[in-house]
């Protein structure tokens, strides 16, 4: 879901970026910097694939409104933050769909809050964070409860990142795949062509994009699958 929320994106005319920063600086931003370039960029660093794709659709908030921001989307400190937040819980866990899912995990998950939130979590598009949050915004979790859980997780994030790793399948030669992560798919799609129209060569792209040309034909071949899936479905 990240990786077509990403391509619908960039083929609006955004540029997506996530790659690694200091976690102290911020877990994502909105720029367009005058020159009709916006920019969203994500902080892969410490966050998991759930936080990443809260945190995109966060910054995709503050280009939808056309409002920069630095930010942490788990802790919002004004108005449009807060507003970026809400769109960001309603896109991925609409009211009625969300508390329809929760009602439907019985008594017993709904009495413990740690089981609740594991399972609302698993079970939906949202992180731990983001699914106690959701919770107690529509009242189905008690402020005492979040907050004890908040007090005992501080850290959640780290340990959902590393779950995510330990768990992770081992698959080789992913290479191009991490570099399309990094900058983008729109950006390879974009050279494949120009590459086939012989307006750029091989070592531009390595040259632009950092892509190896050993690895080019892969990323350019992933790029356009991506793409074209994203195109098709829309259609």
């Amino acid at each position: 879901f990240l990786h077509w929320l990403r391509i619908f994106t960039e083929l609006q005319g955004a540029i997506t970026a996530v790659h690694d920063a200091p976690e102290t600086d911020y877990w994502g931003f909105f720029t367009d910097a005058g020159v009709d370039m916006p920019s969203i960029f994500i902080n892969r660093s410490i966050q998991s694939k759930k936080s990443q794709l809260f945190t995109f659709c966060h910054e995709m908030a503050h280009y939808i409104e056309d409002a920069e921001g630095v930010s942490n989307p788990y802790f919002a400190e004004n108005a449009i933050e807060r507003r970026c937040n809400r769109f960001s819980a309603e896109f991925l866990a609409p009211e009625a769909e969300f508390a329809e899912l929760v009602a439907g995990l019985g008594r017993t998950i709904r009495a413990d809050v740690d089981l609740l939130i594991d399972i609302a979590s698993r079970d939906s598009l949202l992180s731990k964070q983001a699914t106690a949050t959701r919770l107690l915004e529509l009242n189905l979790l008690q402020k005492s409860d979040y907050s004890n859980w908040f007090a005992k997780n501080r850290q959640w994030y780290r340990k959902d990142k590393r779950d995510e790793v330990d768990n992770a399948p081992i698959i080789p030669n992913i290479h191009h795949a991490k570099s399309i992560g990094e900058i983008g798919y729109l950006p390879v799609y974009l050279a494949d062509l120009a590459v086939s129209r012989k307006i750029i060569d091989a070592f531009d792209v390595e040259v632009a994009l950092g892509i190896s040309r050993k690895l080019q034909s892969k990323a350019f071949a992933l790029a356009r699958r991506r793409i074209e899936a994203v195109i098709d479905d829309a259609s």
